[in-house]
């Protein structure tokens, strides 16, 4: 039997080793950085009793942490040498908890630290961008990766990669198919509201601190994305 107590004690294990994060539920572990949100789930596997350790970055711009936190815009399971889930039984977390720890180390660990640099954030989104089955598949998650890097670097004011990443946004968005985009939300009144919360980033700021002040979001560390 799987109980409280092992999970916690699995999750405490996790934030030993990561402890810019914070427990945020009985499996999740996040630290906000800047306009979101990171950190790692340890998802129960359905019909197992084994985990999945998973980073995700969910966004902080939107109008409340309901929407925020509705599905991450990264869901990145951490793999092992042979490019595949690591997907351990609680019981046996003890065997396994050292490999997989090197693992996300070298897979995430540059994105849980106080401060992380925005080329090793960029690196991670792009290859989870490129590499993703389900990213490829998806011009949904396409464009949120995209988003998501547009804002990045407008936060940081690097107008030069603004520039380069709405290149970017017309180049993928010509190969979306409206029947796989957003339902009654064609690629164009996406690309205008992106457009529109640049212009008006003043009122994203706001929002970003609307949010970061919600209660539960409010007792996460924070960390900083440096260039």
């Amino acid at each position: 039997m799987i109980t409280l107590a092992l999970k916690k004690s699995i999750l405490n294990d996790w934030n030993a080793i990561f402890p810019q994060l914070s427990t945020y539920s009985q499996t999740t572990l996040y630290v906000t950085l800047d306009i979101m949100v990171v950190g790692l789930l340890l998802l129960r596997v359905r019909g197992e009793d084994e985990y999945r350790p998973i980073f995700q970055v969910y966004p902080l711009w939107k109008r409340d942490n309901k929407d925020n936190l509705f599905s991450p815009i990264v869901n990145k399971p951490i793999l092992d040498k042979k490019n595949l889930t690591f997907d351990i039984p609680y019981n046996q977390h003890s065997n396994y908890f050292k490999e997989c720890i090197r693992c996300a180390e070298e897979q995430v660990g540059c994105c849980l630290r106080p401060e992380v640099l925005v080329e090793k954030m960029f690196d991670l989104i792009n290859s989870y961008y490129s590499n993703d089955y389900l990213v490829q598949c998806n011009p949904i998650c396409q464009a949120d990766l995209l988003e998501l890097q547009l804002y990045i670097m407008k936060y940081i004011g690097d107008y030069r990669s603004i520039d380069k990443i709405l290149n970017n946004i017309n180049k993928a968005s010509k190969k979306w198919k409206y029947q796989y985009f957003y339902e009654n939300y064609s690629t164009e009144d996406w690309k205008n509201s992106v457009l529109k919360n640049i212009d008006d980033w003043d009122n994203v700021l706001k929002l970003l601190k609307t949010n970061m002040d919600d209660k539960k979001i409010a007792r996460l560390k924070h960390s900083h994305l440096v260039y």
